[in-house]
């Protein structure tokens, strides 16, 4: 988690081409209780990094916990093409389509929220992303297309695409399309 906090405080202040996270829900609201499960990644970030120095988020597992939340394991590859997972604490907010990030120990000096920018009530698909938050602004970091199978309609992929990088703040050059 030492690497995602360097990582996190870099994009803080190196990365002044991220606007700001959006602040207003995108979807109605959905029961965030139906995240749980797995959910495979059918976009592929560029960003390189995060978490924990992925390169790619393959899947998002959600876990529910007896107090209401979720264990949250994402894995993906790394910079030389191994598998690595991170796991984590999802903790629901005041905002139903949005989770806060968090290592088990929540000592980090920042705050990562996963907001789900849209979906069918968690049955086929979600888009979110995640956003750093410090104390003097906020940025998404990274964002995915996610599926209960490996694969997405293209059209459903490309809008939700689309929603990251026009309305979310995604840089554009970050994220490529994976046609299944």
């Amino acid at each position: 988690m030492k690497m995602i906090a360097t990582l996190f405080v870099v994009f803080a202040f190196a990365s002044s081409a991220f606007g700001h996270c959006p602040f207003s829900p995108f979807i109605p609201e959905a029961d965030i209780g139906a995240i749980a499960g797995r959910w495979y990644n059918v976009i592929e970030p560029t960003l390189g990094g995060f978490p924990q120095n992925l390169t790619n988020i393959n899947t998002m597992n959600f876990t529910p916990r007896e107090d209401g939340n979720f264990n949250l394991t994402i894995s993906g590859t790394d910079p030389d093409g191994s598998n690595k997972s991170e796991h984590l604490l999802a903790e629901r907010t005041e905002h139903p389509q949005r989770l806060n990030i968090y290592e088990f120990s929540k000592n980090t000096p920042y705050k990562v929220t996963f907001t789900v920018m849209e979906t069918d009530d968690y049955v086929n698909y979600l888009g979110g992303y995640f956003c750093l938050i410090t104390t003097t602004r906020s940025f998404p970091v990274s964002g995915g297309n996610f599926s209960r199978t490996d694969s997405m309609n293209a059209i459903k992929n490309v809008q939700l695409t689309d929603l990251l990088v026009d309305k979310v703040g995604v840089s554009g050059d970050r994220v490529r399309q994976i046609i299944n």
